[in-house]
């Protein structure tokens, strides 16, 4: 079996620390800084935070799938949750934001579940996060 990859190369050009807000969504909160800081590509090293709520998909097996799975129907959960870690990637595509954020959350009886987050509800109770732009990589180099 071939060993394959996608890799792009790069350094940090900016580096940010934000509080979003209680009452904003996250990722809308996190597109939103992108915007003001003219980022069109970052990297989301780490967020915690807590969660009034949250909407999030999974991984499930599909057999018709290229790959074999595809994402859940859209799970809307209720808090209080904790946001324990999260991590992903914001690009702009045609002039739109694409974010994909993935984290793990644990509700207010400790079970804890990793999830890829949904955008588009008003969700965040507090949350701190850091990411940062990308310089030096315009496409991935695929071997």
């Amino acid at each position: 079996m071939s060993i394959r990859v996608n890799y792009g190369v790069g350094a940090f050009g900016k580096v940010i620390s934000a509080r979003i807000l209680m009452g904003t969504d996250m990722i809308e909160g996190i597109e939103a800084i992108c915007q003001e800081n003219d980022i069109e590509s970052a990297t989301i090293v780490s967020c915690i935070g807590s969660l009034q709520n949250s909407s999030f998909v999974y991984l499930v097996p599909d057999e018709i799938s290229k790959i074999n799975v595809r994402f859940s129907e859209v799970i809307k959960k209720e808090g209080p949750l904790e946001f324990i870690q999260g991590a992903g990637v914001v690009c702009k595509r045609d002039g739109e934001y694409e974010t994909h954020l993935h984290g793990s959350m644990s509700d207010q009886w400790g079970q804890v579940a990793v999830r890829t987050f949904d955008k588009g509800r008003k969700y965040c109770d507090y949350g701190r996060y850091r990411f940062g732009r990308g310089t030096g990589h315009s496409a991935y180099t695929q071997i």
